[in-house]
């Protein structure tokens, strides 16, 4: 017998008119035609976007939705500590974010459906003071409920922060207490 199976896929991308900033990229999955409204999201943080398109998936978003799908969310909603791609150079951190950065965070954090928020930066927060300070500034922005649903992504050896991409954690997410990202100063 053959079995048919339909999976419905909504992905977005909220971008600056210009194309350098990239504030979310959401994707959600649903059995069949219709929309889940149920389904609980993950709100993942990275680094930096690598592009504005809502086409183009890379390697990190790839890695995200295999492990947001294995830890039983409908979807995932990524944002990230600096919202242009063009911040990959310690010079251009500083003109990494803009004025609209935060508040669309703010926006994404008010959404119901979020049931948990990883903070997935890696090793970047450890070694640049203006990546802790942005996600010190993201952590300042969750209410005392979403405080408790925030976890980071670490390397199960080692216990350090990880970002999607580490081989480490490629496989398998470890979600440890999100504090400990703020008491590594």
């Amino acid at each position: 017998m053959i079995k048919k199976e339909i999976i419905t896929i909504h992905a977005e991308a909220w971008t600056s008119e210009d194309n350098v900033h990239k504030y979310v990229w959401r994707k959600q999955w649903y059995e069949g035609l219709k929309e889940d409204k149920t389904g609980k999201l993950a709100l993942v943080i990275t680094i930096r976007p690598t592009n504005t398109s809502a086409f183009t998936e890379d390697l990190t978003s790839l890695l995200i939705e295999k492990n947001i799908r294995k830890l039983g969310f409908k979807g995932f909603v990524l944002v990230n500590l600096f919202s242009s791609i063009h911040a990959k150079s310690k010079a251009t951190f500083l003109k990494g974010s803009d004025e609209n950065t935060f508040e669309v965070i703010s926006t994404i954090l008010k959404e119901k459906r979020i049931g948990q928020i990883i903070f997935a930066c890696g090793s970047i927060v450890e070694t640049n003071p203006l990546a802790m300070e942005q996600a010190k500034k993201i952590f300042t922005l969750l209410t005392a409920a979403q405080k408790e649903k925030a976890k980071l992504l670490c390397n199960g050896t080692t216990g350090k922060p990880a970002h999607p991409l580490s081989t480490q954690v490629r496989d398998q997410w470890v979600l440890d207490d999100v504090e400990k990202l703020f008491i590594l100063e």
